[in-house]
């Protein structure tokens, strides 16, 4: 698989083996500072970024264990950045909360480049890492919603995002 590599140090080992994967998406740029860096920033960190025009980034290894999830619940598991692996859609430009939350929303944010490239990255970490079930391939706002997080749900990848085109290409059930 091909990556533009990136650097982003908030990172450590894992206590868990790997077996799910979290899709979120964020703003390629925030205050002007690409997602990478911002993450990097404040603390945060995702193993890939998927850009707007299909590119593949990983700022973490995927065998370590990156800040993405943080308060997360899914399959009787918690705080699943110790066993899963974060994947970052890049919605485009550079977009303040409410830009982004209405961006989410809409279909056309997501673009058949970045659908190929997050199937592809899948089926390699599938391959890579065995234990990952398509049940545990998930959005963010599935482990981290209002259920776990009454009072800051998150809302990403949105209902934008089609979820059932890439469950079908994994043949993950929906």
């Amino acid at each position: 698989m091909e990556f533009t590599e990136l650097h982003n140090p908030n990172f450590e080992d894992r206590s868990r083996p790997v077996n799910g994967i979290i899709i979120h998406s964020m703003s390629e740029y925030i205050n002007g500072m690409f997602a990478n860096d911002f993450l990097a920033d404040i603390g945060l960190s995702a193993h890939f970024l998927v850009g707007v025009d299909g590119a593949m980034y990983k700022c973490v290894d995927p065998d370590k264990k990156a800040y993405h999830a943080g308060l997360s619940e899914w399959g009787g598991q918690k705080y699943l950045n110790s066993s899963y692996v974060g994947i970052e859609i890049l919605v485009e430009g550079d977009n303040d909360w409410s830009d982004f939350k209405k961006k989410i929303e809409d279909p056309a944010t997501f673009k058949a480049e970045q659908y190929s490239s997050c199937i592809k990255l899948i089926t390699w970490l599938k391959t890579e890492f065995p234990e990952i079930t398509n049940e545990n391939i998930v959005r963010h706002s599935e482990v981290s919603g209002p259920a776990v997080r009454p009072n800051d749900p998150k809302p990403d990848p949105g209902v934008g995002f089609n979820m059932i085109r890439v469950r079908e290409a994994i043949k993950t059930p929906t």
